[in-house]
């Protein structure tokens, strides 16, 4: 006999349950047992949620594929998959079979379909997975202090090589052909050429069919003319038009002109935009040629003549020299990051850079430390006022501070900070030559101008002044005896040029200080600047 306790608690227990049952029916019910054969999707949403899903991942594998393999180098295109539902009971994934649809741009033919496989690379994933085991274990105590750096080194460097691997993962795509498969690029090459063929036989049969056009029986004439006008007068009245004559023969479009009946339409597979991705020749092929070639050709697509003139054509001379090239410079740097790593420092080293008034700051500033380091030619050409323009922004500290040419620039400090950039700036160059044009310089101008220039750089071995015949001629500025007894050229004392710089534009406010320029030219201020040049006598004898 149970114990009467325990029938009322049994009791009890199960009226709890009905209330809870009748309150709430669902915290009750009793799950069904997970099925031997695995968990399967029975809800329609939850299926058509992982179909989408599967078609992303694999477009996201088939775009990594299209970005990163062994292209065809004559298609153009793009594949797809067939929209969501045409083919419910087919698996999109890795190593499935999958139809697609293949578009050739060459041609104007209805998209083509194929079976494709696509593969992740083993060999590269194998090396992804390297386990770093071996370099871990090793025997703790009696391993040196080098050994242990070397194997902490090997190991760094093996774990960086993992994460490239691993980050950018490489696939192989095989495309249905016939009764086996073939790689992408065979299969695309062999469908170009069919393609091509095909295209170059409906051309043969439209110049086929134009000229039986030309050549019309007499017997075929009467007919002709009846059909034309049925059709012309169709078009006034708007009626019906009957079908041309039997007789006539040359209306009638040639058989291999017709639409295959047989090639897939747009309408039933219309490809969605996502689920598209782009075919074409990548730059591999390219990287395959030895590297003089690739340079030459590079240099030819940007019409590359060692000289970059970065000052606006001021001239019609200037402006018929320059031409637009295929493809600019700084769209070269944007086609392959391996060709940069070489292209570039050998393009900054033998460019001769040409600047005008403006540009020259901001090409410094962007082109950023390592490029600066780079340059070695540049030619300026400032024009008219090129010493003013000199002696505001380049000229050493105690020489613009002796004269300060007046600068309309909101805040006015704003001026010190454009002199300390600049100058900052072309301190970091170390130039093989510097070319300065002084075709509308005054030849009183160009000792100062020269000094200026040469004094902003950090080092110059070479310096060259373009008269205004065009030629240029080779200053000598490492050899300072030379340089005293030249008589073309000869390197004065801050103090003579500053002098010389107050005497010719004293009467213009634009090119000192107020001090420096009174209204009236009567007053000698030489005593001024005597005193000042006595107060930093090592900078202006020197």
């Amino acid at each position: 006999m149970p114990h009467p306790e325990a029938v009322e608690a049994d009791i009890e227990a199960r009226r709890v349950e009905q209330e809870i049952a009748v309150s709430s029916p669902a915290l009750v019910k009793t799950s069904p047992s997970p099925s031997k054969t695995g968990c399967t999707v029975r809800n329609p949403a939850n299926r058509l949620w992982v179909e989408v899903n599967q078609r992303e991942t694999f477009m996201h594998q088939l775009r990594m594929w299209a970005s990163n393999h062994d292209s065809s180098a004559y298609f153009h295109g793009s594949i797809s998959l067939p929209p969501q539902g045409a083919m419910p009971e087919e698996m999109v994934e890795l190593g499935r079979s999958v139809n697609c649809l293949l578009f050739d741009a060459s041609t104007s033919d209805p998209p083509t379909r194929i079976v494709i496989r696509l593969y992740q690379s083993k060999h590269l994933h194998n090396n992804a997975q390297i386990s770093p085991k071996k370099e871990i274990d090793g025997p703790s105590g009696g391993t040196s202090k080098d050994a242990r750096n070397r194997r902490s080194n090997e190991k760094h460097q093996t774990d960086l090589v993992n994460q490239q691997h691993q980050s950018v993962p490489t696939y192989h795509l095989v495309v249905r052909s016939g009764s086996g498969w073939l790689p992408a690029r065979q299969f695309l090459n062999k469908h170009h050429f069919s393609t091509r063929a095909k295209e170059a036989k409906k051309a043969q049969a439209r110049s086929l069919a134009r000229a039986a056009a030309l050549r019309v029986l007499p017997r075929d004439v009467p007919a002709l003319l009846a059909d034309l006008t049925a059709r012309a007068n169709a078009l006034v009245n708007q009626v019906s038009v009957p079908a041309p004559p039997a007789t006539s023969h040359v209306l009638a479009a040639p058989p291999s002109v017709k639409k295959s009946q047989t090639s897939v339409t747009e309408t039933e597979f219309s490809a969605s935009g996502k689920d598209v991705v782009k075919i074409s020749p990548l730059f591999r092929p390219f990287s395959r040629l030895p590297r003089e070639l690739q340079d030459e050709i590079l240099y030819q697509a940007i019409e590359y003549t060692r000289k970059i003139s970065i000052y606006r054509a001021n001239t019609a001379r200037d402006a018929s020299l320059s031409s637009d090239p295929p493809i600019t410079i700084s769209k070269l740097f944007q086609i392959s990051r391996v060709i940069n790593e070489r292209i570039i420092s050998h393009i900054f080293r033998s460019t001769n850079f040409q600047f005008g008034i403006t540009g020259f700051t901001n090409f410094l500033w962007q082109i950023g430390p390592t490029k600066r380091s780079y340059l070695q030619n540049l030619t300026f050409r400032f024009g008219k006022t090129s010493l003013l323009h000199c002696v505001r922004w380049l000229a050493p500290d105690l020489f613009w501070e002796l004269f300060q040419p007046p600068v309309a620039t909101n805040p006015p400090s704003l001026t010190y900070f454009w002199r300390c950039q600049i100058r900052d700036l072309t301190r970091e160059l170390t130039l093989l030559t510097l070319t300065i044009d002084i075709t509308d310089v005054p030849l009183t101008d160009v000792p100062l101008l020269v000094r200026v220039l040469k004094s902003a750089m950090g080092s110059v071995r070479h310096i060259r002044v373009i008269d205004k015949l065009g030629s240029a001629k080779e200053l000598n500025v490492s050899n300072q005896a030379s340089q005293r007894r030249s008589l073309e050229y000869q390197e004065n004392t801050w103090r003579e040029l500053a002098l010389r710089y107050h005497v010719d534009y004293k009467h213009l406010r634009w090119y000192m200080r107020q001090e420096l320029a009174p209204y009236d030219l009567q007053i000698d201020v030489r005593p001024v600047l005597d005193e000042w040049m006595n107060q930093n006598r090592d900078f202006f004898d020197a």
